[in-house]
């Protein structure tokens, strides 16, 4: 990657970074006496999924074993990131421990997620340009890039690339 894709591609995660934050923080701030933040606004049910799995390896768990089944389970190494993630908490206020260690994870990882999406768009596209604004619209958008680039290939630029494209490129 050039200077230009480099200094490009931390503004776009820093953006990211930033703009996925902001309702976990407003909504931490607007806890209060009547009811309490859980640390998730999207996709409840999944975080709060992984708060458990956390739990798991907080209560001393290496391996996965399934809550929903009565069976004898010998367990499975399968969500080890959570399972790794909860042995770092411990003591009082485990819950809010477990939200933050989730959130600084899911922060440290933005970065990598875009620059593997930036390094496969880049591989099947071979166009800078498109490479970046697909990245974009993907990340942005949740799309895939087959389609993401399908639509933008008759019409020009996208509104993404506007505000994307740093100098031409990524």
């Amino acid at each position: 990657m050039r200077a230009t894709e480099i200094r490009c591609f931390w503004l776009y995660s820093f953006t990211v970074i930033l703009l996925t934050t902001i309702p976990y923080l407003l909504g931490l701030t607007a806890e209060g006496s009547e009811w309490v933040f859980t640390g998730f606004v999207f996709g409840v049910e999944d975080g709060n999924s992984y708060i458990a799995k956390m739990l798991l390896g907080a209560s001393g768990d290496w391996l996965f074993r399934t809550p929903y089944s009565a069976a004898q389970q010998s367990g499975v190494l399968a969500f080890l990131p959570y399972l790794l993630l909860g042995k770092l908490a411990a003591g009082p206020e485990l819950h809010l421990q477990l939200v933050i260690l989730f959130h600084l994870f899911r922060i440290a990882v933005i970065p990598l997620a875009i620059w593997a999406t930036y390094r496969f768009v880049d591989y099947v596209l071979q166009d800078k340009s498109w490479s970046a604004w697909a990245t974009a619209r993907w990340r942005s958008r949740g799309e895939n890039t087959s389609r993401a680039t399908a639509s933008a290939a008759g019409g020009g630029p996208a509104p993404t690339a506007a505000w994307w494209r740093c100098t031409g490129t990524w």
